[in-house]
């Protein structure tokens, strides 16, 4: 037996489909990405002088490096934190 029942949608029935990109949030997570890069740039900068005198200087372009990777993945990860968290009606 067939179901006779049809369904018709009017366009007042469809919610309708908004921007999923948030520019306030996108600004926010530019802008903690950026402080949080160069505190810790100053933080580096202040520990690769204070350490100038006592370590050869391939170890310490090694250690800068390697200090500027993760410094740069972990600024991003705290705007993409930020970004994350002000996206309004995503969870």
């Amino acid at each position: 037996m067939a179901d006779t029942n049809v369904t018709t949608y009017t366009p007042e029935d469809v919610m309708p489909v908004r921007s999923r990109v948030s520019w306030g949030a996108l600004l926010s997570g530019i802008f903690v990405t950026f402080a949080v890069m160069v505190l810790l740039s100053a933080l580096g900068t202040a520990i690769g002088l204070s350490a100038a005198d006592a370590i050869n200087r391939r170890d310490l372009s090694n250690g800068a490096a390697v200090y500027a990777i993760l410094s740069v993945l972990a600024s991003f990860f705290a705007g993409g934190c930020v970004v994350r968290r002000c996206t309004a009606g995503e969870s």
